[in-house]
């Protein structure tokens, strides 16, 4: 059995342990990298996000594109690609946007430009037909890419 004292020692001993801990937790390089774990989560989520909603709306870009041609013939199939070129330049934008707007440099006006565009051109392609039908569900459901595609989206910058 230990006595008082031993014990008094050891209470103190795990103060001092407990205090250096707590000094720690607040050390700027500690808080740092507890920031950028929660960045590279959410980054990650917010990337599987885009791609989904991406993968998404392929069909109906495929469907916009491949409109007249026969099924599973070359046209059909070269259809499939017109999404992917579209979204791979909308991606690029969006990475270029996000690594800038990291640093807090402005982005050129040409990479603005080409992101409305690629969106422009994602959302004309996805509902082209749903405009024909005036279908209200059909026209907004491509906006939520839209919406996911902002580098903005958790940074203090405005969306421009």
């Amino acid at each position: 059995m230990q006595s008082l004292r031993e014990r008094a020692a050891q209470l103190a001993a795990e103060a001092e342990h407990s205090a250096q801990i707590r000094a720690l937790s607040v050390h700027p390089d500690v808080v740092a990298l507890q920031v950028e774990r929660v960045r590279r989560t959410v980054n990650r989520l917010m990337w599987s996000g885009i791609v989904l909603g991406m993968a998404f709306c392929m069909t109906n870009v495929q469907e916009f594109g491949a409109e007249g041609t026969a099924r599973w013939s070359p046209g059909w199939w070269a259809a499939w690609l017109l999404d992917p070129m579209v979204s791979l330049v909308l991606i690029a934008v969006v990475l270029a946007e996000q690594t800038t707007s990291r640093w807090q440099l402005s982005t050129p006006v040409w990479a603005r430009r080409a992101r409305w565009a690629t969106l422009g051109a994602t959302y004309a392609m996805n509902t082209w037909k749903a405009w024909g039908a005036l279908d209200p569900g059909l026209i907004e459901a491509p906006r939520l890419q839209w919406r996911l595609g902002s580098p903005e989206i958790g940074s203090s910058r405005a969306v421009s």
